[in-house]
Order: structure tokens, then sequence, then C-alpha cells
């Protein structure tokens, strides 16, 4: 699930702002607030996602017999990689 969210954000189709005019200021100046925000958020979420897998470390699957942090660290992996696509698109690499 999250690393569509991931996929979503390099596709730039996991949140956009549409406006009848694809170049104008405001449409430009709507994106980099959507950015900036998901960005924000990715951050937060990457550091809790940390901090919640490392707290799992100590725990373990009562049926599968693993550390629960291998479960937890897809959180802060795939946000953090979501954070990256969106520096990678504000570089002007991606599309």
């Amino acid at each position: 699930m999250f690393l569509g969210s991931a996929t979503g954000f390099w596709e730039r189709t996991h949140l956009s702002v549409v406006e009848p005019s694809d170049d104008s200021l405001v449409q430009r100046g709507l994106r980099l607030v959507v950015d900036l925000i998901c960005f924000v958020i990715c951050v937060v979420l990457v550091w809790f996602g940390y901090r919640y897998a490392v707290a799992g470390l100590g725990r373990i699957s009562p049926s599968m017999g693993f550390k629960m942090a291998f479960v937890y660290a897809w959180v802060p992996a795939t946000f953090a990689l979501s954070a990256y696509f969106i520096v990678v698109r504000w570089l002007g690499v991606s599309k």
C-alpha cells in the first residue's frame, strides 16, 4: 500500500491540483504548496515510522517468529522514497 503511494508521487498522480490553465503562475504555485505539504508530511512519517520500527525490535510475531521491526520498517522506507521523489521532481529530473 505505501509503495503504491511512493509510485504515485513519482508519476504525479497521488495528489494533483487541476486548473484550466496548465502553465499559469497560480497552477505552479499550487503545485509547489502541495509538494511542500506532502514533503513535510513524508518527513514527519519517516521520523515517527523509524521510531516505531525501532520499538518493534523487541517484539516477535507470534505466528511467524520474526521481529516486527521488519514489518514496521516499510513505513519509514516508503515515505523516505516518497520524499526523495518529491525532491527529484523539484530538481526537474522527473516529469
